[in-house]
Order: C-alpha cells, then sequence, then structure tokens
C-alpha cells in the first residue's frame, strides 16, 4: 500500500491537500519546517505523523525512508521552495516517489526565474505586462528615471520571496522607500494593471501535459492584502466569462513537461485584455474551492499516482463554489471596518480554508495560542 507525504509550511495551503486526501480515505505524513506551533493542522485528525524538520533536512529524510519503503510513496508540495527541492532532485527521487515533477531534471526551477518564465508564456500565445524588465537590487535607484508609475516590482525568482515582496509602487516615493526594503538580489518590474479581474486557472497535469484538468475559474473577491492573489475566492464554470485563453494555457503546461497540481495566474485589464503573470508548480492555496466545487485535485493526483482508476470532472457535479481563510480575512476585516460583511460571507461561504469543523482541535489550538499571545502583550 502506498503512503502519501506532503511537503508542507504552516499554511492553510498543506491543510487543504491533507482535508482533500482524507475525503478518499488517505491519512499522510506531513513534513513541516519549525516552528508548527499555531499550525493550522498541528493535532488534526487527518494527519498520519507530523515531521517537524529544518527544509535543509528533508532530502536527506525523503531518501532514508524511500529507501526503506516496500513501495513508492506520492508526494503532495505546497511551497515554491519545496517545488525546487523535489524537481533539482527528481533524478535521485524518483526510485523511490511519484512526484510532481517535469520531464527534465531542474527546469522547473529554471521557469521560476520570472523573464524565462514570461518568455515562455509568450511563446505559447499569451500576453505579459508590457515594459517587463529584470533588475538587479543594487540598480535600482538608477532603473528610476526610466519607469513608468504605477509598476508592480517582486522578487525575480518565486523562491527568493513570496505574495509578501510583490509590492505596488504607484509613484517615486513607493519606489525609493520599497528599494530599502528589498532582500533578494533582482527584481522583476512591469506596468501596473489597471485590472477589471484577477483570476486563476488552478489545476492539474498529468503525464507531462498531455492530460491536464482544469475544472473552473477562481476569481478573487476580496483580497487578504494589496499584492495578494489569496482572500475570499469563488470558482465557477468557464461559461460564466468571456475568452479565457483555455487551449494556451494548455500548450504552456505542455511546454512545461510537467505533472502534478499547478495554478495559473491572469490579471484582465478594463479593456478586457488578459495578462499572465505567472505560474506556480505545487498545489495552490485556494485550491480547496475546487475541493469544495467537487472537482478534489489532490485525490485525483493521489488515484494517478497509485494506478486507480482518476475520476475526471464531472459537469454535472460541478458547482460554484466559495472559500473563505477565516483568520486572515479576519484581521483584514477588522482593519477596514468590514467585520458585518465577512459575516454576510462566512454565512454563504462553502469552505473554510484554515478551519475545518470535522476537524476542530486545530482550531481550538489557534484560538488558545491567540488568546495566549495577547495576554503576554
Amino acid at each position: 500500500m502506498s503512503e502519501a507525504i506532503v511537503l508542507g509550511a504552516n499554511h492553510h495551503n498543506t491543510y487543504g491537500i491533507i482535508r482533500a486526501l482524507h475525503a478518499v480515505g488517505v491519512k499522510p505524513t506531513v513534513i513541516c519546517p519549525p516552528p508548527v506551533k499555531g499550525c493550522c493542522y498541528k493535532n488534526s485528525r487527518y494527519v498520519g505523523e507530523l515531521v517537524e524538520i529544518p527544509e535543509s533536512e528533508v532530502l536527506s529524510w525523503l531518501l532514508d525512508y524511500g529507501r526503506k519503503a516496500e513501495s513508492k510513496a506520492v508526494v503532495f508540495v505546497s511551497s515554491d521552495s519545496f517545488s525546487s527541492l523535489i524537481d533539482e532532485n527528481s533524478d535521485r527521487l524518483k526510485p523511490y516517489f511519484v512526484i510532481p515533477c517535469s520531464d527534465e531534471s531542474g527546469k522547473l526551477t529554471r521557469l521560476m526565474d520570472k523573464q524565462r518564465m514570461s518568455d515562455l508564456a509568450v511563446e505559447c500565445g499569451l500576453s505579459v505586462p508590457p515594459n517587463s524588465r529584470v533588475v538587479e537590487t543594487a540598480d535600482l535607484a538608477r532603473e528610476e528615471e526610466t519607469l513608468k508609475f504605477p509598476c508592480i516590482v517582486k522578487p525575480y525568482k518565486s523562491i527568493e520571496g513570496d505574495k509578501s515582496d510583490i509590492f505596488i509602487c504607484r509613484d517615486a516615493s513607493d519606489y525609493r522607500e520599497l528599494a530599502e526594503k528589498i532582500k533578494c538580489p533582482a527584481v522583476q518590474i512591469q506596468d501596473f494593471i489597471d485590472k477589471r479581474l484577477e483570476y486563476q486557472l488552478i489545476g492539474l497535469s498529468l503525464d507531462e501535459g498531455r492530460t491536464v484538468v482544469i475544472p473552473g475559474v477562481t476569481r478573487l473577491i476580496w483580497a487578504s492584502s494589496e499584492s495578494s492573489n489569496t482572500g475570499i475566492v469563488e470558482i465557477d464554470g468557464f461559461d460564466k466569462y468571456d475568452d479565457i485563453p483555455l487551449d494556451r494555457v494548455r500548450s504552456f503546461i505542455r511546454a512545461t513537461g510537467y505533472s502534478g497540481s499547478f495554478s495559473v495566474e491572469f490579471l484582465r485589464d478594463k479593456e478586457g485584455r488578459d495578462y499572465f503573470m505567472e505560474i506556480n508548480f505545487r498545489n495552490d492555496g485556494n485550491a480547496i474551492v475546487a475541493t469544495a466545487a467537487n472537482v478534489n485535485l489532490p485525490a485525483m493526483w493521489w488515484e494517478h499516482a497509485t494506478g486507480g482508476s482518476v475520476r475526471k470532472p464531472n459537469g454535472k457535479r460541478f458547482r460554484k463554489a466559495v472559500a473563505i481563510p477565516f483568520w486572515s480575512m479576519l484581521t483584514v476585516a477588522r482593519r477596514q471596518g468590514r467585520l458585518a460583511e465577512l459575516v454576510r460571507y462566512l454565512l454563504k461561504g462553502d469552505v473554510l480554508m484554515d478551519v475545518s469543523l470535522a476537524d476542530m482541535r486545530p482550531f481550538l489550538n489557534s484560538v488558545k495560542e491567540r488568546i495566549c499571545n495577547r495576554m503576554k502583550r
């Protein structure tokens, strides 16, 4: 019998995979770098074992586990750093695991380079924001005179930062302030897109992109921060949207040679033009909304990896769904004075990303730790 291993972080993304696997009777081993205090899946009854080790020790742990295992374990990934770790060591890991990877070791990590990613997207017929350029952090000050404001500044490589490291510079003053904060060695700068819509295509690629499952369009309703695509999200059918570049996205996935969970992010401007922003070669933090819509992508990866019959999405069972990250949106709603609006979403939403009413121990632990932290202030 194969085992499931989830490479995660202290984030609701990991919990979404755990809950999706629970739905098909799989209790995974979860590897999480410390600290796991306050973790949204700590003490979850859906977790077989929680392994708390530094990220630098994960490869050795996996190889030791694989050599002792009687059958190949199935790996799930929920962070860019773990995606890169698996990708760069895929040749060593494939004898022991079914892993999300490309047709060539190291290829995905190279594509985490934002410019290479954008170039491939353009080759596949997708549009990218204008005036995209890569700038060494040390040269940011010299670049100021050439910029058109507002602009977006983000880490050049996704493994060198996260969503919190993406900034919108509305003027030169914002840019100068940002230049003092940037920690990554290089950034990508793009023209700001005055968006009408922000959406994702969350899906699963099988057999190096020969089969690509994308159940619907996931749009951001209420962001947890200005630069984040996480917050309250809704997934709905393609018939509710005009001109989603689905075929071009499938071609893009095929060109990467990738097998595994993914998400592709787009902005649609006020004139209706769609701009490719990035692809994530991992389970997306919003992916649980697809599970709530009756398309369980982690379960499909498990079934494919273990030689079972993959349950393709059934159009009749698919339904519109709304997902809410409870703790982060509670903070945002308080700060923005929109608690009543959040309550309305909680009443009509379909799933909480970081809380399961059927698995309350992690939630109660979080409440206890938050109370204790507040009392210490």
